[in-house]
This record gives structure tokens, sequence and C-alpha cells, in this order.
């Protein structure tokens, strides 16, 4: 007869427990240190691994092993019993998985899918809901910058506004920098139709100011920059308006 060592392996729940891929993993961590089987226990939350024909100290150092590769693989909940000996007439000359019914192996392997199913579309909405903060978060800084270049842009027109009344007309336009509405032309931090259409007409009714503004008279000039005041003002108040909404959504998340 053989000598065998064996401890019991209990989970919460035996739909958490079987069904994955528990017995595969015990069966590489033993590989060749030893003869014997894993298996499910039919209708318990428990996993029973039998080691035959070694010292109790390997036998220790095996559970140790398993116990480690086990909670590397994150495995949660376990309790790892005692060994215990016992002998019988059963012969093994490797390591073995045992394995039920058909039937009975066929419900596991579905819990087992299931609840690898649920872990994925976890990570999923976990991916997902990162990526949707982060892309919040380049949305409202693009949108700050558009803000701040709006303002900018409408101190300076209201300048040379003023300067055309006081001397007829201007012979020179300010340089005008448009960094963040190039960007958004580029890359648009908001898919609002309405938006991206504003930020094309805008960044082109501001470069077309000039060279051609300097040829114009007082009544056109003002004219001209009365247009451009037009879609900026309307610009800002939508970019103002969506900031607005993100950070009410940001809040009440």
């Amino acid at each position: 007869m053989q000598p065998k060592w064996s401890f019991i392996i209990k989970g919460e729940d035996e739909s958490e427990l079987h069904g994955k891929t528990y017995r595969l993993l015990i069966k590489k961590t033993i590989n060749k240190n030893a003869f014997g089987y894993v298996r499910n226990i039919k209708h318990k939350a428990e996993i029973e691994v039998c080691l035959v024909a070694i010292k109790k100290r390997d036998a220790e150092k095996l559970k140790i092993k398993i116990q480690n590769e086990l909670i590397n693989a994150k495995a949660e909940g376990l309790n790892f019993g005692k060994l215990y000996k016992f002998e019988d007439d059963i012969k093994y000359e490797n390591f073995e998985i045992v394995r039920e019914d058909e039937l009975t192996e066929m419900v596991w392997a579905l819990q087992g899918a299931g609840q690898i199913f649920l872990e994925s579309a976890k990570k999923q909405d976990i991916i997902l809901k990162t990526l949707r903060r982060r892309d919040s978060r380049k949305e409202e800084g693009l949108l700050l910058a558009l803000s701040y270049e709006a303002r900018g842009i409408l101190r300076r027109l209201s300048n040379l506004e003023e300067e055309i009344k006081i001397l007829g007309k201007t012979k020179k336009i300010p340089l005008i920098h448009v960094y963040a509405l190039q960007k958004a032309l580029v890359e648009p931090p908001w898919t609002n139709r309405f938006f991206m259409r504003l930020t094309y007409d805008l960044f082109y009714s501001i470069k077309n100011l000039d060279p051609v503004f300097i040829t114009l008279n007082k009544r056109e000039q003002l004219r001209k920059l009365k247009s451009v005041n037009i879609i900026l003002n309307e610009y800002y108040g939508l970019v103002d308006r969506r900031l607005r909404t993100l950070a009410f959504e940001r809040r009440h998340k």
C-alpha cells in the first residue's frame, strides 16, 4: 500500500471555486514532485489534493507552494486544511486531475465561463470609465484654453475698434495668436457639429483680417470687426456653457 497525504482547500461558494482553472494550476505546481491527484468535491466548495508516497515535510512544502500559486492567481477566500495521512491500494504513476461525470464538468465549465465573463466585463467597464475620465479632462483642458484665448481676442478686437474710431482707420493690425483654435481644428475636444463649424468659421475669419484689413476704410474695417465679434461672442458663450455642463457632470458622478 502507498502512504498518502491529503488536504482540503475550502472556498466560500461552490460556483466560485469549481469551474475555474485551479485543478490545472495545482497539477502544474506539483509537476513531477509527487504522484497523486486533485479533484473538485461535488456539491461542496472544496478541492481535495492527494500526494502519494512522500515524506510529510515534503508534502508540507508542496502544500505551501500550491497555496502561494493560488494566491498569486488572485484566488480569494480560500482556506487550506491540515495534512492528514491515509493508506489504500490505489496506485498512481503520475499526478492526475480526477474528473466527475460529463454533466457536472459541463456545469462547472459554464460557471467558470460566466465568472470570467463577469470579470472581463468589470475590467472593460473600468477601462471605459478611465478613458472617459481621461477624455473628459482632455476636453475640459482644451475648452478652458479656448475660453481664455477667446477672451483675449475679444479684448484685442475691442481695443482695435476704439483705435479705428479715434484715428479714422488703422494702418496696422496687431498679431492675433490662435493656438488653441488651431489645436481644436486638428483635434476637436467636443464632437458637437455646431461647435466644430463655429471653430472653423472663427479661425478663418480671424486669419482673413490680415492682410486685406489695412486696405479697407473706417466703415469697412468696423464692419469686418463686427462680423468677427459676432462669431467670437457666440463661440465664447458656447464654450462657456460646455464647461459648465462638464463641471456639473463631474460634481454629480
